[in-house]
């Protein structure tokens, strides 16, 4: 019997802990998708029933591994728009929220790596609904950072036509000057 895992696990070429799996995991995907998709569609239902006539967006949270990116981007699509967030660069063990740690440093450009940055939610985008990145940055330390506005602009807002951006928060204290 198949195992349940966890959505790092739904790697491009299956389940990573278990790849004689492989084959079934589209099936789990497809479980979990249609699950969070009805429960995004019932949250919806509820929020309207309640008078909220504005925009709807499930989350920008990415759940599973490149096996499930389209089967999430589906589940996103019950909402009225779809939020992303994305980042660049910087230092690779940044969690939480940012905190920068001794160890590698990726301090490039977005312009060498095609397809990385702002531009790989360009593939994310559904026909005929709002694309919107609520977080985004070249995160730090990077001496490339000034280059994510310029290019968030031209590229997300401008060529591939998003209709939205909160280049990231700004509610926690620590944010205070």
């Amino acid at each position: 019997s198949m195992g349940i895992y966890g959505a790092w696990e739904m790697a491009a070429d299956g389940p990573s802990m278990n790849p004689i799996e492989a084959e079934r995991m589209g099936d789990w995907i497809a479980f979990l998708a249609e699950r969070q998709r009805d429960g995004y569609e019932r949250r919806i239902d509820l929020v309207r029933e309640a008078g909220f006539d504005g925009v709807t967006v499930s989350t920008a949270w990415w759940a599973g591994g490149p096996a499930a990116a389209l089967a999430n981007l589906w589940t996103d699509d019950a909402a009225d728009a779809i939020d992303r967030h994305g980042y660049y660069g910087g230092g690779t063990e940044m969690e939480p929220w940012h905190q920068l740690f001794v160890g590698p440093v990726s301090t490039g450009s977005m312009l060498t790596e095609p397809g990385q940055g702002v531009f790989h939610k360009a593939a994310l985008q559904v026909a005929g609904k709002p694309m919107m990145m609520s977080e985004w940055t070249s995160s730090p330390p990077n001496r490339q950072k000034l280059e994510a506005v310029p290019m968030f602009g031209f590229y997300g807002m401008g060529l591939y036509g998003w209709d939205a951006s909160t280049h990231f928060q700004g509610g926690h204290a620590w944010f205070d000057g």
